[in-house]
């Protein structure tokens, strides 16, 4: 089913494609595994064609928890990234690193 997107839903969505692209970005810093649950949650993104068009096949409360997902993720690459950078601010190597369903 495809939603049209309305004064509520579009800010949320904007944000939604905003933080899919900063953690997409940033997913060589996450244990394997973190990349394998964000493999599996992929499919449920909006397309950038039916934004384009007004729509998503997200109702309210779905987009709300795609929201959540992509979220938590976000915050663990922030965290996890000085890692990849060389960073030595204290943050536990790759191999001591919990995937997001863990957290």
């Amino acid at each position: 089913m495809r939603y049209r997107l309305n004064e509520e839903t579009q800010p949320k969505v904007a944000e939604l494609c905003h933080l899919i692209g900063e953690t997409r970005r940033r997913l060589g810093c996450l244990s394997w595994e973190a990349r394998a649950e964000w493999d599996h949650v992929r499919c449920r993104f909006p397309s950038a064609e039916d934004v384009g068009q007004g729509f998503i096949s997200l109702s309210e409360l779905e987009l709300a928890e795609v929201r959540t997902i992509v979220r938590r993720f976000h915050d663990l690459v922030v965290r996890a990234e000085p890692l990849a950078t060389g960073d030595s601010s204290g943050l536990r190597p790759a191999s001591q690193r919990k995937s997001v369903a863990a957290l």
